[in-house]
């Protein structure tokens, strides 16, 4: 994957508690995988995340993979996914954030925490556009 632009601490200050970009959302996801945060369940701050949590902590969204997608703007299945960074990812039970040509970061389990892994490596069902994030 090349080399994207991580907003610096202060960017992400501005940002981090209210809506934000999806540009802003997948920098984050990067920040948050370049950082090697824990996967902590429950976990939904800067540094200890689960896989929902590592969205809600950017977006300020529910802290549920079900109730983000059901409350998302808009989504659809993968053969309609646009290659836009920063659309959530959805499988039951599970989420992730696109950061583009074809990469997925999302907050695994425990043993591997934030993980970046092209899209083709889990099962995802569905893209979603991320409640709190302008797209």
């Amino acid at each position: 994957m090349e080399d994207r632009k991580l907003l610096n601490d202060d960017e992400l200050e501005q940002i981090a508690g209210g809506a934000g970009t999806s540009v802003g959302m997948a920098n984050w996801a990067q920040r948050a995988y370049h950082e090697g945060w824990p996967y902590v369940w429950g976990g939904a701050m800067p540094g200890a995340v689960d896989a929902s949590g590592l969205i809600s902590s950017y977006a300020g969204t529910a802290h549920n993979a079900e109730a983000m997608f059901a409350a998302a703007p808009a989504k659809g299945s993968m053969s309609t996914m646009p290659d836009i960074p920063g659309l959530g990812l959805y499988m039951p039970g599970h989420v992730g954030v696109y950061v583009g040509d074809g990469m997925v970061v999302c907050a695994l389990n425990k043993s591997e925490g934030v993980v970046c892994n092209p899209l083709s490596s889990l099962s995802w069902t569905q893209w979603f556009q991320i409640p709190g994030v302008a797209y």
